[in-house]
């Protein structure tokens, strides 16, 4: 069993996930629906009229029904937030509509890093912060990214990234401007730094340590424990 504490309601799809997207990390998978929806297939977001926010990955419709389902499909089931008829759900489909939608952020995100120069590789998890920041809020990577490396260069984390970019007056952001003057959100300053906050939570999930912790996790505790034990002889032996 994994040792991140996420809801049991998206750790149920965590096998479907494995079987069906070995290109894409597991956690973090888990962790974007930990995040949007509970893993609840009946989960809403947005409901403007010509915006509706739908499924277990909460992709937006009817742009994203080009990944392979619309918000009706997504609905069978369903009637306001709540699973009514589960036999109406098909889950095979929520899931291969969402991991569609997850490998499109991923080659926009690979696009826009390439194209400002930025070099996070998909063993990091700045580049799966990236991803996540493509769903959060597309306009940080596509429009607000190249800014910032104008400035200061290529960031060095998504961490250092976050920070350059609130930096920026609302002017300075292109077409972010107007998330900048959106109210704040968790005592965070405004609604851009909410969604950069969003991708960091779930992107840490897709490597570096959280994600390899997460890969040893499925072997169980006591893979866990061994590597702890030798960690802690390391440091031990280093300082002797």
């Amino acid at each position: 069993m994994p040792i991140i504490p996420f809801k049991s309601s998206a750790e149920e799809w965590r096998s479907r996930f494995a079987e069906m997207a070995p290109d894409l990390p597991t956690d973090f998978l888990i962790a974007w629906l930990d995040k949007e929806s509970g893993g609840n297939p009946c989960s809403l977001g947005m409901t403007d009229p010509n915006k509706f926010e739908a499924g277990i990955f909460q992709t937006m419709h009817p742009a994203d029904d080009r990944f392979g389902a619309t918000a009706d499909q997504l609905r069978q089931g369903c009637s306001g937030q709540m699973v009514v008829d589960p036999s109406m759900v098909d889950y095979d489909l929520q899931a291969s509509h969402g991991l569609n939608f997850v490998r499109g952020k991923v080659m926009a995100a690979q696009m826009h890093l390439l194209a400002a120069g930025v070099p996070w590789t998909t063993d990091s998890s700045d580049f799966w912060k990236a991803v996540k920041q493509e769903h959060a809020l597309p306009c940080v990577m596509g429009d607000l990214l190249p800014r910032v490396v104008k400035r200061f260069g290529p960031p060095d984390s998504f961490g250092t990234f976050r920070e350059q970019a609130m930096s920026f007056s609302p002017s300075e952001t292109g077409s972010c401007a107007g998330f900048m003057a959106s109210p704040s959100f968790r005592g965070l300053r405004n609604r851009l730094e909410d969604t950069m906050a969003n991708a960091e939570e779930v992107g840490k999930y897709g490597g570096g340590v959280l994600g390899a912790i997460g890969k040893l996790g499925q072997f169980g505790p006591f893979v866990m424990l061994g590597a702890a034990a030798g960690l802690l002889y390391l440091v031990w032996d280093r300082y002797r």
